[in-house]
Order: structure tokens, then sequence, then C-alpha cells
């Protein structure tokens, strides 16, 4: 059986003959390559011919935001959550908005002229990204800064045309093949309301705006979701089998309450649209989750993608499992820090392991993995370890 058909059936919890372990390594390709420290029978290797050799499977539940339309270049509206990285699902078209652009040493400057206003972002890809491995630009100015903002910004998305763009997902589709699945990338909010707080924003601004002007916030969610919608649409029509919408959620940053008013409605809308079109929709919450769990499974979210567990976080595996029962599927399961030998040595690694697989019950809408990312410094030899234990753990259903 292909490494893709079974994640597809491990997120369905379809019967298979041994648990799959994916682990997602463009991160630790991306920083190796860039620094010039890959493996030397690697060094001119891609990172497919890397897994092939290693005989692991494709991650990519996450996009590489910097494999653009014009490489080399700098996606200029990244800001904005208007993206131009290869496999996005869509691109946006914007009316009867200036936008002048200014560059420099590894940042991106943009204004946008409206009738209510200028609004202005800053993005950075510079070397201190790409060494981290990161292809996600990094935001140094926000758009929305606060009250004054809102309507210029919601004039933006009142005027942001979202047009299908297929041809570089079902190109990574065909690159890909069968080592894994290729999700389509909706977006990093998993609301109108949380793309605000996750793209536009930012933490701080956010939460004193929304306190001081519900209201106006609402609105501005609500001219917002214009675009929200549409490229949800777009991107459910794509070939894709999973769509991901919705990331970073944490128990600090989406606290219960938030997640109970301004996502689980959403999502759960959104699931069920998806399961009557035969997908399923994921989400990537990689952060603290103590409380949020339940709602994870009032969501109906199918996938929660790079779920980690204690020592990393506060919530062992074990209890991560009962919390979502086999109504949600887990990506992921294994921190971090487990391939590196700098923080874990041998012994607590082994066990690590050993008590990893006693967590996961029957193994049941289980792909593990490697939560978040496998790390720059990562053991190749632990992750081999990782995929023969798990090619002895089965059958499963």
């Amino acid at each position: 059986m292909s490494i893709k058909k079974s994640m597809i059936k491990a997120a369905k919890g379809e019967p298979l003959p041994h648990l799959p372990f994916v682990p997602r390594m463009d991160i630790w390709y991306n920083s190796n390559k860039f620094l010039n420290k890959l493996p030397s029978m690697y060094k001119d290797a891609s990172l497919r011919d890397i897994l092939d050799d290693l005989e692991l499977g494709y991650h990519y539940m996450i996009p590489d935001f910097n494999d653009l339309d014009e490489p080399g270049g700098h996606d200029v509206h990244y800001p904005l959550g208007f993206y131009t990285f290869k496999t996005c699902p869509y691109r946006v078209q914007l009316h009867n908005i200036a936008v002048e652009t200014q560059r420099g040493r590894g940042s991106l400057g943009t204004r946008y002229s409206t009738p209510f206003g200028d609004i202005t972002t800053e993005s950075v890809l510079d070397d201190g990204v790409k060494t981290s491995g990161a292809t996600a630009p990094f935001v140094r100015k926000y758009p929305v800064q606060g009250i004054d903002d809102l309507k210029a910004a919601g004039y933006i998305f009142e005027h942001a045309e979202v047009v299908p763009f297929y041809d570089g997902y079902n190109e990574m589709v065909e690159y890909v093949g069968d080592r894994g699945v290729v999700a389509a990338f909706h977006s990093f909010g998993a609301s109108s309301m949380h793309f605000i707080l996750r793209v536009l924003m930012g933490l701080e601004n956010f939460y004193y705006t929304l306190t001081d002007y519900k209201q106006d916030m609402l609105e501005f969610a609500r001219k917002v979701a214009v675009f929200y919608d549409a490229a949800f649409e777009v991107t459910v029509d794509s070939p894709a089998e999973i769509i991901m919408s919705g990331t970073n959620f944490n128990t600090i940053i989406t606290p219960p309450y938030f997640f109970q008013e301004f996502i689980l409605d959403d999502m759960k809308g959104r699931a069920e649209y998806l399961e009557k079109r035969g997908k399923m929709l994921a989400a990537h919450p990689d952060g603290e989750n103590t409380g949020l769990l339940k709602m994870y499974r009032k969501s109906g979210m199918h996938i929660a993608d790079s779920i980690c567990p204690h020592p990393m976080t506060n919530l062992s595996l074990k209890k991560i499992r009962e919390s979502l029962g086999e109504d949600v599927a887990i990506f992921g399961g294994l921190p971090s820090i487990c391939v590196l030998k700098n923080s874990m040595n041998d012994n607590a690694f082994e066990k690590l392991i050993g008590d990893t697989f006693e967590s996961i019950g029957s193994g049941c809408k289980i792909v593990l993995s490697i939560s978040d990312t496998t790390p720059p410094d990562a053991d190749l030899e632990r992750l081999k370890f990782i995929a023969k234990k798990s090619e002895e753990f089965g059958p499963i259903g």
C-alpha cells in the first residue's frame, strides 16, 4: 500500500497493515541546505531524493510559502493573507486599490491606498529566517494596527477577487506521487475573526481592539469573510482530498472562550460541508492545547495535524488521545526534541517511543509524525528507529 493511501485510510479510520510514520522534513532540509550542512551523501539531493533513500513519506500538510510563482521573489501581499506560493489553490486580484512596494535587503514594504486611508505592511525573509528553515516571511508590521485601520482594511477585503489557480497544486501532487498527501492550504485562520488575529493584527493589538471596539471588529470580520469564504469555496473545488484551514491554536492565544465564540461554529460548518463533498478538514493545532481538545472534537475537524505532547506541552499523548477519542485523526504525536540528541539521551528517547506506542492504543486514526516539525539538528538514525517500530506496529483495525 502506498504511503499516500495509508495516510488517507488512517485519517478515515480504515484498516491498515501497520502504523504510518510520515515526519515533516522540509524545515530540516531547508535549513541544512541553506547552511550547506546536509549530510555528505545528500549534498546535491532534493528533499524527495532523501526521503526515498530513507524510505520515508513526503509530508505536505503545510506548504512551502517561498516556492513562489516568481522564483526568488517576495510574496507582496503575504501580510494580508493573499498568497502566490505555487500550491496555493487561488490567487487574489485587487480592484480600485493602488499598491506601492519598497524593497530592502531581505524585506519588503507595501502600501495600499484606499478611499479610507492607507494600509502599510512590512515583511522579512532574510538570512535569519532562512537559517531556521522556515519559508513563511516574518511580518514586522501588521496591516491592521488598531481601530483606525478597520475601514481601509475592510475596503481592501471587499475589493479582493478570488480566482482559482490549481496548476501549481496539481504539479506538486504529481511530484509527490504516492509518497504522501498534498493538502490544499486555505488559510492560517479557522474563521474570519481568527484570520484577523492570526494574520492581520497580531496578539496584542487584536485583543486590545476586540475588547474596546467589539462591534467594530465584528463588522470588520464580516468584510474579511467576503474574501475568506470565497477562498474556501475555491479551495474546496480544487482536486485536494484534505483542506488545511486554521493553524497555531494555543491555550493563551486562542483560549477556550475565544474558540467557542469565534471559531467553533465556523469550523463545524466547514467540516460538515466538506464531508458532503467527500473531503476532510485539517487544522494545525501545534501549540499548548490544554482546555481546547474538547473544542476540537466538537468542531468536526477530521485531522489535527502536528499535535504535540509532553514534555514540550502539558498534555500527554494518552490524555490527548482520550480527549479526542477516534473522532479526530492525529497526524503527529512525537515531540520534536525526541530526535535531538542534545535534548534527549538514547535511554529517554527509547522510553518515550515505547510510551508513545502504548498511548495510541489500537493505532486507529493515527499518522505518527514529528510535532511541529523535524528540527534542523535531528538525528536521522532516530527517524529510522521510529520508522522501524512503526512498521512493526499493526495490523490496525
